[in-house]
């Protein structure tokens, strides 16, 4: 199925002139049929669906994948990612095959959520009930398009424009937000401090958030990582923790546990972070008391005395050499956290079997980070009922985790002192 938009040529912004080099919109629509989402995608777990919006005159594209049905009224949750210029040019590249693939993945995580008794959240019947699924966002600028670039803001009109028309032509509710790709734009005459790209699309399209969920999601990891205390039996001032990753949910994470007396040690797992943070061995070490390994050093936890590591960086930080590290740590009783895709892809599958063959429990960090979607879906939903809505809401939610986790890890724990480690996270669920 496809279309043209009534009134197309005119554009979003009517009240600004175009700037030089774009051209008046020519919006197209298409909705894709599950059997050629299966084609390009073959490795998906479910039957995915998948909406293209295209600018045809400026070369703007939109891929929106969605495991929702047409006209389900469910939600489709999933991030709004804005296709890096190095990605697009790279050989073999395809919109429609990145947002299908996140698209399953984040289904994944939608799944974990629903198993969890939440109580007390305006979604939680939505969960139960499969009303809110996974989906993703691809978006592909042209011409200057990309945030902090000239035309930045004619391309989130196309955006904008994408959104609305899907919701209203697919008949599903999107739930977006922080991905690859957003930040400040470029400034103009008139803008009232800085302008980032989500408050940007949040202030014209209610279902792009701008929410920050680091409060949820590094209040999920606590309550998961108290779950695994109380199955270990571990008192909280003898807990000692591996720590990766020291954005915003790291340091919460720092600040929940170090005023209780845990023995925290920070570990550089990602080259990234040793070019953009240069100063971090200096600003955890000398106010926290933290020690902090730069990734040269990612050996060293075979060695480290600590009973769980906790990965919340930006992805890939559970390579084969850090997990057969940790496999070999016999201190070491569980790895968890918040990271998108902690594994590289290609030994995924092989690196949870490593931790859980090894006696050392994996909890997923779809699992674990599921909070942060959480709260993003019942923002919406709060604003759409008139609600108010404040994250730390969200806190008591969170704490349901714990009692949920402890019984999966003593399941595990089980199945160690009985010879037999589950090899899979997922086969404890079957069980639980």
């Amino acid at each position: 199925m496809d279309g043209e938009l009534v009134g197309a040529s005119s554009p979003v912004s009517p009240e600004r002139f175009l700037p030089a080099g774009l051209l008046q919109p020519d919006y197209r629509w298409e909705i894709v049929d599950p059997e050629e989402c299966a084609r390009l995608l073959p490795t998906a777990h479910q039957a995915l669906h998948l909406f293209r919006f295209q600018d045809t005159a400026n070369g703007f594209s939109m891929s929106i994948a969605t495991v929702a049905e047409p006209n389900s009224g469910k939600y489709s949750l999933g991030g709004l990612r804005i296709v890096p210029e190095a990605d697009m040019r790279s050989r073999g590249f395809s919109a429609d095959k990145v947002a299908l693939g996140l698209a399953d993945g984040m289904e994944q995580k939608v799944f974990y959520s629903r198993l969890v008794p939440f109580e007390g959240l305006r979604i939680s019947e939505s969960l139960r009930r499969g009303e809110i699924v996974g989906g993703k966002v691809v978006v592909c600028p042209n011409r200057e398009g990309w945030v902090g670039q000239a035309n930045d803001r004619e391309f989130l009109d196309f955006v904008i424009k994408g959104l609305q028309t899907f919701e209203a032509e697919y008949g599903v509710t999107l739930v977006t937000g922080q991905d690859v790709g957003h930040g400040v734009l470029h400034s103009r005459e008139g803008d009232d401090g800085i302008v980032t790209s989500l408050r940007y699309l949040n202030e014209r399209f209610v279902g792009s958030r701008n929410t920050d969920t680091s409060f949820a999601t590094a209040h999920g990891n606590i309550a998961v990582l108290s779950g695994l205390r109380d199955a270990f039996e571990i008192p909280i001032h003898q807990l000692r923790l591996g720590l990766c990753g020291f954005g915003a949910v790291g340091r919460r994470l720092i600040d929940g546990f170090r005023w209780k007396g845990v023995d925290v040690t920070g570990l550089h797992l990602a080259e990234y972070d040793e070019a953009k943070f240069p100063d971090a061995r200096t600003s955890l070490e000398d106010p926290d008391g933290i020690r902090v390994h730069p990734y040269s050093d990612r050996g060293i936890v075979a060695g480290e005395e600590i009973d769980g590591f906790v990965v919340n960086a930006l992805r890939g930080s559970l390579t084969q050499d850090v997990v057969r590290a940790l496999c070999a740590n016999t201190n070491v009783r569980f790895v968890t956290g918040c990271e998108n895709l902690p594994f590289p892809l290609e030994f995924a599958d092989q690196g949870e079997r490593e931790l859980m063959q090894s006696g050392t429990l994996w909890i997923p960090t779809e699992f674990t980070g599921m909070m942060g979607f959480i709260t993003a879906v019942e923002s919406v939903h709060a604003e759409r009922l008139g609600d108010p809505f404040h994250v730390t809401d969200m806190k008591a939610p969170a704490k349901l985790l714990r009692p949920y986790v402890a019984e999966l890890a003593r399941r595990y724990i089980e199945s160690v002192v009985a010879g037999s480690p589950v090899s899979r996270f997922n086969k404890l669920l079957s069980t639980h």
